[in-house]
């Protein structure tokens, strides 16, 4: 092997081995951030594995149907509140009536002189 052959072939080596020292916090970097992203992974299958005792859907639409009773049966006493105030609107209007026709016949005081 000649000279210059080694001294291309050192060089190259060199050059090779400057790359890797430069590209290794980089490359570093990118370890941690995969062990981070599959720590999250894991927590994340964790969270939707399907280990638990009952169908989550079945339970959603339980929870949905019990929901809607439970509006339904709102919506019914709200109505029939409004029913009884309208009764009670009704009944103060006829009472407020009588007493104008009251106040109406009853003889204003005279009034004084000063």
């Amino acid at each position: 092997m000649s000279d210059a052959v080694a001294i291309a072939l050192i060089t190259a080596c060199g050059v090779v081995v400057a790359a890797a020292i430069a590209a290794l916090p980089l490359l570093l970097s990118i370890r941690k951030a995969a062990k981070s992203g599959a720590r999250d992974a894991a927590v994340a299958r964790n969270q939707v594995e399907n280990d638990h005792k009952t169908n989550m859907r079945e339970e959603g639409d339980e929870r949905h149907e019990q929901n809607a009773q439970a509006a339904a049966e709102m919506l019914r006493l709200q109505r029939a509140n409004a029913r009884r105030l309208g009764g009670i609107d009704r009944r103060m209007k006829r009472v407020e009536y009588r007493l104008d026709i009251v106040e109406d016949t009853i003889p204003r005081p005279p009034r004084r002189n000063k």
